[in-house]
């Protein structure tokens, strides 16, 4: 039997991957600077695998921990979480499920490195391989630990991943790959979300097997506001069966004219602890 774990269960390591695009970043210094924070007190508390171009690995020495292990690959951008594999297991054995990528439908170039890294690194690794030609990023999924996943139409019924693939199809690969048993399809993600069209672990995720957390608005006038109240409506079908909580969004913040894609619920789980977002919000202490 398939099992895909929560995210909250215990990790033999994180992987990640050190700032690429070097174009994309208006201060490619202060993203060594953050990108490393975040590794170093991950490194904390598990160990950390991360993937650096070759050219670039003095560069991530100097800011890194020396517990972290570097693993030079040929790499285009800095998104593990998306490009990687999602992992389950199948009688205790670990599975790497490796979905195709195509860059959030070729927003960034070039993207064929990315693409290929998951069957490098687990090739590399001696992983067991399951792969899937569908386009499928890590952030539009999430799932429970109990065969229950939760994701956005906005993103994965949108016709620029899988224009050939119908919903049921979709599924169907989700359930064949993954071994979940229900799909919980949420209308929409957050406001502003451009690069993503609407992921998930923007706008919800399970807290536990049977609590889902969602980021809220009620303020009439902000774009989210008609979102939320889609997704709570959709919600309300499942109220008997998952306790739904909201948490309250960060306040609007824009970058060139354009809102961002702002998120509490775009955290990630350590073994015993949770690295958050902030953004200098009174929210953020809530």
């Amino acid at each position: 039997m398939l099992l895909w774990p929560a995210e909250w269960e215990e990790h033999s390591a994180t992987w990640m991957i050190w700032p690429a695009r070097i174009d994309m970043w208006p201060n490619i210094t202060k993203a060594y600077e953050i990108y490393a924070k975040v590794a170093n007190t991950i490194a904390k508390y598990e160990p950390v695998n991360m993937v650096v171009n070759q050219h670039q690995l003095d560069i991530a020495k100097n800011y890194l921990v020396k517990n972290i292990t570097l693993i030079s690959e040929v790499v285009d951008d800095s998104w593990a979480r998306d490009i990687m594999p999602i992992f389950s297991f199948k009688a205790d054995k670990l599975i790497a499920n490796n979905f195709d990528f195509n860059c959030w439908s070729n927003k960034f170039s070039p993207f064929d490195n990315d693409r290929r890294l998951k069957n490098d690194i687990a090739k590399q690794q001696k992983w067991q391989v399951n792969s899937s030609k569908m386009i499928l990023e890590g952030g539009a999924v999430h799932s429970n630990g109990q065969g229950v996943l939760l994701t956005t139409k906005e993103c994965l019924l949108n016709l620029n991943r899988n224009p050939n693939m119908q919903k049921e199809q979709i599924e169907s690969e989700l359930i064949s790959i993954l071994g979940v048993k229900k799909i919980l399809w949420l209308p929409y993600g957050v406001a502003g979300d451009f690069d993503t069209d609407g992921h998930v672990d923007n706008v919800a995720c399970f807290a536990n097997k049977n609590t889902i957390i969602i980021q809220s608005c009620y303020d009439e006038n902000d774009e989210n506001f008609a979102r939320h109240q889609a997704n709570m409506t959709y919600l309300d079908k499942y109220a008997s069966e998952f306790n739904i909580v909201e948490i309250p969004q960060p306040r609007a913040q824009y970058f060139a004219g354009e809102r961002l894609a702002l998120s509490y619920l775009n955290f990630y789980i350590v073994n015993n602890a949770i690295i958050m977002p902030a953004f200098g919000d009174p929210n953020d202490v809530l």
